[in-house]
């Protein structure tokens, strides 16, 4: 049997292109160094394979193959290899994944090298060729022929549908020439027209042939000396019989190496069966078990005393023969993990079935783990009687490391370690799925880099391969871990926004306003190499789940979405639903219009007053109005949820907090308010949840010399039910320095009574949607009633806002409701209509 490693027969250097390099170049170098596939690298890593097969399948579908480019013609994921893999195994993978080429990497995933089929031929030697038998008994009898006058293009379906690598041309059951997948090449390099070439034209003639009783040495040798992949089988006439591949030698190659595997074992069994006292009988014993120099063998008597123990054992499990033998298993086991009941079970089991099998993972000291297959079977005599056990375990940890890689690199881009199409296919499906079931909304964003394919071919793939790497690095570095990035292959990268509202409209202003952080995040400068490189890059996003929609349809509009943006000018964000877009286009514009607001001083401040049954003004509440140019007045229901959304709120609530402290101050002077009048402030959540708003608000009222007790800060309900304990502490640190705290549209949210009565509230003010309809409505009726009970159970103080007819005050002024607010008092007015208010301290209602 032969024991190597790959880096043993490999071929090194390895040609290697870069995905964007042109196909024609490929083809050039594949000609010129006759080599059947090229490794496509990414900073050196492999990514992909461009072989003849795949060539040939793009012929056959898009006849300018030649003009394309080498990554939307590899083939990927790319299987690969470690250099100390064993031979065996190798071979082993090859043939498994029907691949010809397997490129070899180093521990950081670099190429080293490739092997291929020619190579695991070669590194057997002819020797083991002599095991075979005659080419008749490794040859398929499934030939493709085609006649002479046939198209090139129907060679070219037939190899690509039947995943072939040639067609017999033959004329009168005689093979007169052949034409394969490096011939395909050669042609599509010379641009022959494969519509209207007929074969006899450009096959490969005089054929190599060999006769069906030849051995099939001597057809592996030919093969050899001519440096082809196949010979054509004929009979003792001349007429076609079959064909041998060097595909067809390796298969013959597995079986004969399994056969020799189980003659080897087969021998081992008969020689321990044989042996009568094998228990007893050390020297004969370690003869036979020293050759399974692979397999560690521990042999156990009736009692599970170790009578052996060979050296790949002292080796796999870490423990020398001296200090282990006449040792319990079980005593020894357990220091691997399984119990002495475990023990006990599986000895039970064996006893049984005559065998058992088990998977032991020892944990090694350095944190890593050895996978040993393990097999427990009976020892019995000639006369059939149990005289002991065997235990066999197989070291396969690097066949493990070798399917994780396999599965890593199916899953995941190499040049950037994130996932692939492949990968964030799955993960889309399993959003989606989660998406319709719990009735969410999802968003994919497709972002491409505008222009990159200068920045290669300026400065070259090494250049291009670190802004790929550091642009990975920055999107991943602005996601939430639950969201998914991807790299799709060249500079097309797509983030996979986590499922987590209902509403279509949340979602895509959430989706607008990550898609612009990426943007950011990609123009900042890149330094590669000592290059200062500036990219952008262009974004679409498709929301899901939409109707039957499958994953790659998500995809696809993403994809559309994207082109769209470049079309308009590049650096841009669209969305794949032109309903959709416009929505996001409109809060886009009204973002941009607010921060125009800001700086240009296009907000105000009104003011509605709150007074008593009499009409006394008791104090205002201070509220926003923004007035433009183009609009006039906007609705503060229009902009007020747009700017919490995008963070513009925190500049507002800044805004009105110092221009009321300058209308207060004005007021204060001019003896207009004094306590226990006060102004109303209304606070954003998004403030109140800052670390520094306590601090900032008093800041902000000592710059301005502004009496706390003056005013009083009013907050949604909805903001009782987040983080109760740092709202209450920021509430008592307000209420140390003297401002009042209220809860606005009470009844309107879902706090608890038991949120309320933990926190230092002064006030409860009734919603105006239950005030309207009090006279009219028993439910709006019954909620005002347990409002206004609940506020003097609490010694909390009451204001009635919407009051705008005479019976709604009367209805209230009877359930002892004694502060009011509404347009039946006054509209909001601007501070040159409320002064004259504030100066006769009174409001004439109606």
């Amino acid at each position: 049997m032969i024991h190597m490693q790959l880096a043993e027969i490999m071929s090194a250097p390895v040609v290697c292109v870069h995905a964007n390099a042109d196909v024609s170049e490929a083809l050039r170098v594949m000609a010129e160094k006759n080599i059947s596939s090229i490794v496509v690298v990414d900073n050196q890593r492999p990514i992909g394979i461009l072989t003849e097969r795949s060539l040939v399948k793009m012929a056959c579908d898009d006849m300018a193959v030649a003009d394309g480019v080498v990554g939307e013609l590899m083939t990927t994921p790319v299987i690969t290899a470690t250099l100390e893999m064993d031979y065996h195994d190798g071979f082993q993978m090859l043939v498994t994944n029907r691949i010809r080429h397997l490129p070899i990497v180093n521990e950081d995933g670099t190429l080293v090298g490739v092997v291929t089929e020619t190579d695991f031929l070669d590194g057997l030697g002819m020797e083991y060729y002599m095991e075979f038998k005659s080419v008749k008994d490794s040859s398929t009898c499934d030939v493709f022929t085609l006649d002479p006058s046939d198209m090139l293009i129907e060679a070219a379906q037939l190899m690509n549908h039947w995943k072939i690598s040639c067609i017999v041309v033959q004329q009168d059951g005689v093979p007169i020439g052949i034409i394969s997948e490096r011939d395909m090449v050669q042609l599509i390099r010379d641009g022959v027209n494969f519509q209207t070439c007929p074969l006899e034209r450009v096959m490969s003639q005089p054929v190599q042939t060999a006769i069906a009783d030849m051995p099939l040495c001597d057809a592996a040798e030919i093969m050899k000396k001519s440096a082809i992949r196949r010979l054509v089988v004929v009979d003792e006439d001349g007429r076609l019989d079959g064909l041998l591949t060097k595909s067809d030698v390796l298969k013959g190659l597995q079986t004969r190496y399994t056969e020799l595997l189980k003659e080897v074992i087969d021998k081992q069994t008969s020689q321990l069966v044989a042996s009568q006292k094998i228990i007893s009988e050390q020297a004969v014993l370690d003869h036979l078990l020293r050759t399974a120099t692979n397999i560690a063998v521990v042999t156990m008597n009736l009692e599970y005393c170790i009578t052996y123990f060979n050296p790949m054992a002292e080796k796999v499990f870490g423990h020398i023969v001296s200090v282990v033998l006449g040792k319990t298993a079980p005593d020894v086991l357990a220091m691997e993990g399984i119990s002495p009941a475990n023990f006990i079970k599986l000895m039970r089991i064996t006893q049984k079935k005559g065998e058992y099998n088990f998977m032991l993972e020892r944990h090694l000291k350095d944190g890593t783990y050895l996978y040993l297959e393990s097999r427990i079977s009976g020892i019995w005599d000639r006369s059939g009687d149990l005289v002991g056990y065997v235990l066999l375990s197989q070291d396969i940890t690097e066949r493990r490391h070798m399917q994780a890689r396999i599965e890593y690199q199916a899953t995941h881009d190499a040049l950037t370690g994130l996932p692939n199409r492949t990968l964030l296919l799955d993960r889309l499906e399993l959003s989606m799925e989660r998406a319709k079931r719990h009735k969410m909304v999802g968003a994919l964003l497709f972002i491409d880099l505008d222009h990159f394919k200068n920045i290669n071919d300026s400065l070259g793939h090494p250049i291009g391969d670190g802004v790929l790497h550091e642009i990975a690095r920055r999107l991943e570095g602005n996601l939430r871990s639950e969201d998914t990035v991807a790299r799709l292959g060249g500079d097309e990268f797509v983030a996979l926004l986590a499922e987590e509202e209902n509403d279509w409209q949340t979602v895509a202003a959430r989706a607008q306003a990550i898609a612009e952080k990426l943007n950011a995040a990609v123009l900042s400068p890149l330094f590669i190499k000592g290059h200062e490189l500036h990219v952008s890059a262009s974004v679409g996003v498709a929301l899901f789940p939409h109707g039957n929609d499958s994953a790659a349809d998500v995809l696809k509009h993403a994809d559309t979405a994207m082109y769209r943006g470049k079309e308009s000018g590049r650096n841009a964000i669209r969305f794949f639903s032109p309903r959709m877009q416009k929505a996001v286009q409109k809060r886009l514009e009204m973002q941009n219009a607010i921060r125009r607001a800001l700086r240009e001083s296009e907000l105000t401040l009104h003011f509605a007053p709150q007074v008593n049954a009499s009409g006394d003004l008791l104090g205002v509440e201070a509220l926003l109005r923004w007035h433009t140019h183009e609009r006039g007045m906007v609705p503060p229901a229009e902009f007020i949820p747009i700017a919490e959304e995008c963070g513009l709120i925190l500049q507002i609530g800044e805004w009105v907090l110092h221009n009321v402290c300058i209308h207060l101050k004005r007021w204060v002077q001019a003896g207009l308010l004094a306590s226990p009048q006060r102004v109303a402030i209304n606070i954003s959540p998004k403030q109140l949840r800052q670390p520094n708003f306590f601090a900032k608000f008093r800041a902000i009222l000592e710059e301005h010399g502004i009496d706390p007790s003056l005013l009083e800060l009013e907050i949604t309900e909805n903001l009782l039910l987040t983080d109760i304990e740092d709202t209450a502490n920021k509430m008592n640190q307000l209420k140390e320095l003297g401002v009042l705290i209220a809860v606005d549209d009470f009844g309107t949210g879902y706090s608890s009574l038991s949120y309320i009565k933990r926190l230092p509230l002064d006030i409860l003010k009734i919603d105006r949607s239950f005030v309207r309809d009090v006279n009219d409505d028993p439910n709006d009726a019954g909620i005002v009633d347990t409002i206004i009970a609940m506020a003097r159970h609490m010694e909390l103080d009451i204001i009635a806002e919407g009051v705008e007819t005479r019976e709604q005050l009367n209805f209230l002024i009877a359930r002892d409701c004694n502060r009011f607010q509404g347009y039946y008092f006054s509209r909001p007015l601007p501070e040159d209509e409320l002064l004259p208010l504030l100066k006769a301290g009174n409001v004439n209602p109606g």
